[in-house]
């Protein structure tokens, strides 16, 4: 797919800015939403949608977080498996995600989310303020 879309077709004028965090801080936020996800109700959000007669096989549900819900509420990993799998799950497609976005030339990266200031520059250039 990326090699059919080569990202050549620029109809928008567009600015694009990443943000490059450390791995170790990537995994360490991922692995803190992760746990926060099951802390704030994911299982309670994946109960009411099977009650509601939601089938687990909907595309829409065999993300990565209701893909666990579903197995733990299936009694098919315990509660800390399902964490420990989401979090593998996230930072799996996180990797793929850098890989995917780091092909495309236009897209800025800077070191820190705390460089406002450069952000701001950029955006400022970018709209010719």
């Amino acid at each position: 797919m990326q090699d059919e879309h080569g990202f050549s077709a620029q109809p928008y004028r567009t600015l694009k800015i990443a943000l490059d965090l450390d791995r170790d801080e990537l995994y360490r936020r991922i692995d803190q939403r992760a746990e926060q996800m099951f802390e704030q109700g994911l299982l309670d959000e994946s109960e009411a949608l099977l009650k509601a007669g939601y089938d687990p096989a909907l595309k829409t549900l065999r993300t990565i977080g209701y893909r666990q819900a579903f197995a733990l509420l299936r009694q098919e990993m315990t509660l800390n498996e399902a964490i420990d799998d989401l979090k593998r799950s996230t930072r799996r497609y996180a990797k793929q995600q850098l890989t995917w976005f780091r092909k495309d030339k236009s897209i800025i990266w800077l070191e820190s989310s705390d460089d406002f200031v450069t952000i701001r520059e950029l955006i400022e250039k970018f709209h010719g303020i």
